[in-house]
């Protein structure tokens, strides 16, 4: 972590404002603290993701972050959704709009989102007014990972080998998902793109 801060306190330059830096930067101290909710002790177990701050390829403008990268040899703007956002859709429309103001070619590329929320498994799960389920109707789906299983470390902040029934169900979200599993189902992941 220490090498990487001393990077990210290099690339200043690399970000439009002094805004957008701080909030993209704020990944560390995110991630810190979720590694102590989840261990009880402060660690960073996130280089593997944070290297793409440090360079400048993840930025976060509102709500959501962006990374911009090739798919399967197209160009695309990857939207990630950070542990914190919120997706209240005005808030998410900000964000995609800051966005589309960030990335001057944004009208001519993809804009892709892979991640657990979107899952299709998920959509009977919530309420037809969730926040998530609005989220979802922004995309296309173009595939599906039923096998992925990520979603446990963000949605219950537990590893992924946590056993179902030691799964916390805090949330009527968490509480909906452990039945959902234990009766066999799998919530996976999906790839879409922003309609």
């Amino acid at each position: 972590m220490w090498c990487q801060l001393v990077c990210a306190s290099r690339q200043r330059k690399r970000y439009e404002t002094d805004e957008v830096y701080i909030e993209t930067m704020k990944a560390f101290s995110r991630f810190v603290n979720e590694c102590r909710r989840r261990t009880g002790k402060y660690r960073f177990d996130r280089g593997w993701w944070t290297w793409r701050q440090v360079s400048g390829r993840v930025v976060r403008l509102g709500a959501l972050e962006y990374e911009k990268r090739t798919r399967e040899g197209q160009k695309v703007i990857d939207i990630h959704i950070p542990s914190d956002a919120s997706l209240v859709p005005e808030r998410v429309d900000a964000s995609l709009e800051e966005a589309r103001r960030y990335f001057d070619d944004s009208a001519k590329i993809a804009w892709t989102c892979d991640s657990w929320l979107l899952s299709p498994a998920l959509r009977p799960l919530l309420p037809k007014d969730s926040n998530i389920r609005a989220f979802q109707d922004r995309f296309a789906i173009l595939a599906t990972d039923k096998t992925d299983d990520e979603f446990i470390e963000w949605l219950y902040q537990m590893p992924v080998d946590t056993p179902i029934h030691s799964l916390p169900g805090q949330t009527t979200l968490q509480r909906a998902v452990q039945c959902f599993l234990i009766q066999g189902g799998k919530i996976g992941s999906a790839l879409g793109v922003l309609c």
